[in-house]
């Protein structure tokens, strides 16, 4: 997969120029936008009906060492892991693959590039536009 952004050389010189603290919070919010989409995908291909995974899953981000990292992820349902990479319990027990999140990562990757890009241009475009005080 092959995934081209048109434009960042510009975009990470704007983002140089802003404080840290805005900078951190523009990356941090058009990455969380971009990521919804996957987390969609993966609500929609979601094993169990139940409801309680489906409830767990959220996008959460964090900043550290300078490096912005958003994270699709499951909660407290520690029982996703398994679905996703399948397991073998004792005796014969065997819970088959049922992949959702690798998947909807797969299928949305660009997608979730290109809203991240947009959301990141508009933000420190309204940002640059502001008078200085």
């Amino acid at each position: 997969m092959k995934i081209e952004v048109k434009g960042v050389k510009e975009m990470a010189e704007k983002l140089k120029a802003l404080p840290d603290k805005v900078a951190k919070r523009f990356m941090a919010a058009a990455m969380k936008k971009g990521a919804e989409p996957i987390l969609a995908d993966a609500i929609g291909n979601a094993p169990y009906r139940t409801g309680h995974l489906i409830s767990q899953m959220n996008i959460s981000s964090r900043s550290k060492s300078g490096e912005t990292q958003v994270r699709v992820g499951v909660g407290d349902a520690y029982y996703a892991i398994m679905a996703e990479g399948g397991s073998t319990g004792p005796g014969k027990r065997i819970q088959k693959k049922v992949p959702f999140m690798g998947p909807a990562l797969e299928r949305n990757a660009a997608e979730a590039t290109e809203i991240t890009a947009k959301e990141l241009k508009q933000k420190i475009e309204t940002e640059m536009a502001k008078p200085s005080a």
